[in-house]
């Protein structure tokens, strides 16, 4: 797929899921969306006083049209939840507190926009894992 090719398909991904689901439309306005290599899959970080969504193309073009759509609503929630902020920066395991914040935020994504593979409350049911209990919750049971 060309860039141009690239754009044109999330751009009809960005448009389905404001259509559907109005709340992300909010956080997809102000959203700087750009495909590299220098990411594995995808994510979100802040841009200025703006958020920048990176995309890997050929990670992008692996998955299905539900896929998509459920990686737009992940990498969103991870804005909406603050995850990007000073917020969690006492958190020093990144890959720790990365997984912490996944297990929050596919609680709130039908499981079947998201690999199987994921990070799943169900996933981690020796840590004792309770829904909804946060970010920093997940994070202490887990380190």
């Amino acid at each position: 797929m060309t860039e141009q090719q690239l754009q044109k398909d999330l751009s009809i991904i960005c448009k389905q899921l404001m259509l559907e689901q109005p709340f992300y439309g909010l956080l997809l306005l102000n959203l700087n969306k750009t495909f590299t290599t220098k990411t594995k899959t995808a994510g979100v970080g802040l841009q200025g006083i703006n958020y920048k969504l990176l995309i890997n193309p050929d990670f992008w073009q692996s998955l299905s049209v539900e896929h998509k759509f459920g990686l737009l609503q992940h990498e969103l929630m991870h804005i909406a939840f603050f995850h990007c902020t000073d917020m969690f920066k006492h958190l020093d395991d990144k890959e720790i507190a990365n997984i912490a914040m996944d297990i929050e935020i596919n609680q709130h994504i039908d499981g079947d926009k998201l690999p199987a593979d994921g990070c799943f409350l169900e996933k981690f049911g020796q840590y004792n894992l309770y829904p909804e209990e946060g970010t920093n919750s997940y994070y202490q049971k887990l380190i």
